[in-house]
């Protein structure tokens, strides 16, 4: 955590946590402890670990721009239960059973089964599989997984609670880039005036209310003595997707609405109290330039007026595609992760929103 808030730009973190997880391997973590003759408190505390650790290196392949489908070597550990500390002592002989209600873990819990959830839903995209069963497995597992969080977790959450209120916004934000994600795979392969005319206004809203939920854990009063944890935590996906359709579609009736979530989320993240944004800031700077001149000469046209540019856009020639090319990244690594699988290649630069 103190690499990710203090160290964005730099790959320490992902390599580090590539260490980690051999040296977890190596201390036989990834092996459920039920099978060993261990207590039943040791065997939560590696479940824990195990989870954690695997939680970290999905997050930190997010934040250097590498896609990532999560632990692929062979793993039989289960989940930790949802119990708070108190249920577990060194002397019990039993495993206590889960608790249907709020505990001291169901946030760990919430955040590591959405974790597993996008990383499922990353190998499902890229199955081998006819285009209508891959598209049905992925709306069938988004149901599925919509429905446990909301009965596991959701229900028993009190919004009034700082830590449950917090278990609350990112069960929104996790379930919400889910959903967008498998929306945006109906778009896969299509031209931009194939996406235009089948991109739906509906997807749009989902992606700047969730926006919002995230950026409610950045900002509510209740949550201030956990803004040094959410303050890492960024919404690129959804902020992507959001950009791409105000790209293909300007004149959308949702379209205020939106640039006034773009542009409060960036005055956010580019906070210079705040962590370093990483990697991708700059692939997103320029498409919001481009979406907002997309815009721009959208209403130029449509009222006659010129518009203004948004205090910090920059300046962009829209017919010299060369310039989005021109990324000082440290690394351009693999843009693709789970939202837009052809971000790395030549064809993302030459079509779409930078055509």
């Amino acid at each position: 955590m103190c690499s990710r808030h203090h160290n964005g730009r730099s790959g320490s973190a992902w390599s580090l946590n590539g260490m980690l997880i051999r040296a977890a391997q190596w201390m036989g973590l990834h092996r459920d402890g039920a099978q060993f003759d261990i207590s039943p408190l040791t065997c939560e505390i590696r479940r824990r670990l195990w989870f954690e650790i695997l939680a970290a290196d999905g997050r930190a392949a997010e934040d250097h721009a590498l896609s990532s489908s999560g632990f692929n070597g062979f793993t039989d550990t289960k989940l930790p239960l949802n119990l708070d500390d108190r249920d577990l002592t060194p002397d019990m002989k039993e495993m206590p059973v889960s608790k249907a209600s709020w505990t001291e873990m169901t946030l760990f819990l919430v955040v590591t089964e959405m974790n597993l959830a996008m990383q499922h839903v990353a190998r499902l995209s890229a199955a081998v599989q006819n285009e209508h069963e891959r598209l049905s497995n992925l709306e069938q597992f988004l149901e599925k997984s919509k429905s446990r969080v909301q009965v596991q977790y959701m229900q028993y959450c009190d919004p009034n609670m700082p830590l449950q209120k917090a278990t609350l916004c990112l069960c929104h934000v996790f379930l919400g880039k889910l959903e967008v994600f498998v929306r945006h795979q109906y778009h896969r392969g299509l031209s931009p005036e194939e996406s235009a005319a089948q991109i739906k206004e509906e997807t749009l809203v989902l992606a700047c209310e969730t926006i919002d939920f995230g950026n409610e854990l950045k900002t509510s009063e209740l949550l201030n003595n956990f803004q040094w944890l959410f303050a890492t935590f960024r919404q690129y996906h959804l902020l992507t997707y959001t950009l791409w359709h105000l790209c293909i579609q300007p004149g959308t009736s949702y379209a205020e609405q939106a640039w006034e979530t773009v542009h409060y989320t960036f005055r956010l993240e580019e906070n210079p109290n705040w962590p370093n944004p990483g990697v991708k800031w700059n692939v997103l700077c320029k498409l919001r330039d481009k979406a907002y001149g997309i815009r721009s000469a959208y209403l130029a046209a449509s009222m006659n007026q010129p518009v203004p540019q948004p205090f910090g856009a920059q300046s962009v020639d829209f017919d010299q595609p060369s310039n989005f090319l021109d990324l000082d990244f440290d690394m351009l690594g693999d843009l693709g992760s789970i939202c837009f699988p052809n971000w790395g290649s030549a064809d993302f630069w030459s079509t779409g929103p930078f055509e």
